[in-house]
């Protein structure tokens, strides 16, 4: 599992590097992945869940979120600062702009796995867990 993880994290990287053709902005976007990550622990404490397969796949689905969540921001970042706008500037009116829309998907994301929580499955709760909390905390770690 830890090969997988690895694994995925090397193919984000590149497919950032690829796109944003910087690697300083591609370690500002990898860097929404271990912020998520406390809110995953939480999220499996609160609920009494294990640590397993599913809550494990639930964390490589939850690295997938937030990183799209950060690539939003930087992206319009991008393009403010392509404008002619300064980086202050251009940071703001993205967090202005931008965060409301992220805001709403994430929460319904949160809300559209709670009923998998609320089921106790052992099968879906540890995955429904780390992807309400963790897309959670992520919004309010990575965005404030």
């Amino acid at each position: 599992m830890l090969t997988a993880l690895g694994i995925s994290l090397i193919a984000i990287f590149i497919t950032l590097l690829i796109q944003f053709r910087r690697v300083t902005e591609v370690l500002i976007v990898m860097t929404s992945i271990p912020l998520a990550m406390p809110g995953a622990v939480l999220g499996l404490i609160i609920t009494r869940n294990p640590f397993g397969f599913t809550a494990f796949m639930g964390l490589i689905a939850l690295c997938g979120i937030v990183v799209r969540n950060a690539i939003i921001l930087v992206d319009y970042i991008n393009e403010r600062m392509r404008e002619g706008h300064p980086l202050e500037q251009a940071a703001t009116e993205a967090g202005e702009r931008r965060l409301r829309p992220i805001f709403l998907t994430t929460m319904a994301a949160a809300a559209g796995v709670t009923p998998m929580i609320l089921s106790q499955s052992s099968l879906w709760s540890p995955l429904a867990s780390v992807l309400a909390v963790g897309l959670t905390w992520s919004m309010v770690t990575d965005h404030r």
